[in-house]
């Protein structure tokens, strides 16, 4: 194949032996067939870097210590005993969507479906969806409620930043129910192995006395699988205890 760029090839006999030709191209590079621009780096996509592919969730974070309660806030609190969990929480519910950041603690993979303006969500448990839009639009002043809340994109650097809000306060965040004032930012970097960086910090004014950030977590790249597989709410449910192992 020849060359689309002038470029130095060595031909090396031994440690001491060696000849060296130059093969100049003159002229712009050439831009192949599904790149964005003649010198983008590979696995970026506009100049970003591109999360697309599937990843597995990375379980409960290790020693996420909430902030204290407000005052009369500790209602929020889900106990769970051996036998009675108060509070409400989607853990123990079959197919309804889990919120962010809970939905990470599951067992089952997730995908990013990128593009230039468009960032896509896809988690396999229970076929929940994101749109993120990467235009550096800002969040609406007052999303309708939803179980995966609304959410933008912007870039800060090569990290990712994904802030959501207009959550509906049927769901959990690590052992807290919430309120529709739940406000979440994630932080998404991807590493060397392909393998993605998580921080997140969430807050909501009616819970905690200020912003709780839930330490850094890693979210495996899946490279074996090309996309999440159908997840049929029909289905025999699963039993969550065994999946965490608790009796």
């Amino acid at each position: 194949m020849a060359p689309t760029k002038t470029t130095t090839y060595v031909l090396r006999v031994s440690p001491t032996l060696s000849k060296s030709v130059t093969v100049t191209v003159a002229g712009a590079p050439i831009s192949r067939p599904g790149s964005t621009t003649a010198n983008t780096p590979k696995g970026t996509l506009d100049g970003h870097p591109d999360f697309t592919g599937v990843y597995g969730s990375a379980g409960l974070p290790q020693g996420a210590q909430a902030p204290a309660l407000k005052a009369g806030a500790d209602k929020f609190r889900i106990v769970r005993t051996a036998d009675d969990i108060r509070g409400r929480t989607t853990i123990s519910q079959d197919c309804v969507p889990l919120g962010i950041p809970q939905t990470y603690i599951t067992p089952y993979p997730w995908q990013f479906i990128q593009t230039p303006k468009l960032l896509i969500q896809v988690f396999e448990y229970p076929s929940a969806v994101r749109f993120i839009p990467l235009d550096g639009r800002p969040l609406p002043p007052d999303p309708d409620p939803a179980w995966m809340g609304t959410a933008v994109g912007r870039w800060d650097g090569d990290t990712l930043v994904i802030e959501s809000a207009g959550y509906n306060d049927k769901t959990e965040v690590h052992g807290f129910m919430h309120t529709d004032a739940l406000h979440v930012v994630e932080r998404f970097k991807k590493l060397d192995n392909g393998n993605l960086q998580y921080e997140v910090t969430v807050e909501d004014p009616n819970v905690w006395v200020g912003p709780w950030a839930i330490p850094a977590r890693t979210f495996s790249l899946r490279p074996e699988t090309e996309w999440v597989s159908e997840f049929v709410c029909d289905a025999p449910p699963v039993d969550y205890k065994k999946l965490l192992g608790k009796d």
